[in-house]
């Protein structure tokens, strides 16, 4: 079973590098918290004091169903273990945070000349809205700079849905 690794804070490229994305507690809000509390505990503390806390409570959970990757290499069918860096992304030790998880759907996705491209259609902007709340970001504006793509520069890869 591969691992898919998703990041706990904005890189360093993005205008909210540094701050946290809430990934993990997005992730859990789908439905996919761990039963293996200590260990979770342990590894990601600032994620189960959130997910419990405040942050969780007041809203600022938009569940995480879908993941966008480089590749098209997933298949509908297709297990896997989400992880995430311990500290610095590639770096550090990934740990998984929840239980394997099935790809329930994959459809590429391309961003070409600044168009958001999905399933050979281009997304209107409440498709992009849409996309980027299952993606588990706050709005459009964070879900876009995430790619950090050059002008003239594309992305080629695939929307990987596990609930």
């Amino acid at each position: 079973m591969r691992d898919i690794k998703f990041a706990t804070v904005f890189p360093k490229y993005h205008p909210r590098a540094g701050e946290p994305t809430h990934f993990i507690e997005k992730i859990w809000a789908a439905g996919f918290a761990p039963s293996g509390w200590p260990e979770f505990q342990n590894n990601f503390p600032d994620a189960v004091d959130y997910y419990y806390g405040p942050g969780y409570i007041t809203g600022h959970h938009h569940p995480k169903t879908t993941t966008i990757r480089a590749s098209n290499h997933w298949k509908e069918g297709d297990w896997f273990q989400p992880k995430a860096w311990s500290g610095l992304p590639y770096r550090s030790k990934p740990y998984a945070f929840a239980p394997p998880l099935q790809i329930k759907k994959d459809q590429p996705f391309l961003i070409i000349k600044g168009e958001f491209i999905m399933n050979e259609k281009a997304l209107s902007l409440s498709d992009l809205e849409e996309i980027a709340s299952h993606d588990g970001f706050d709005n459009t504006d964070d879900f876009e700079c995430w790619f950090n793509l050059n002008p003239g520069q594309e992305f080629k890869g695939q929307r990987i849905t596990f609930v």
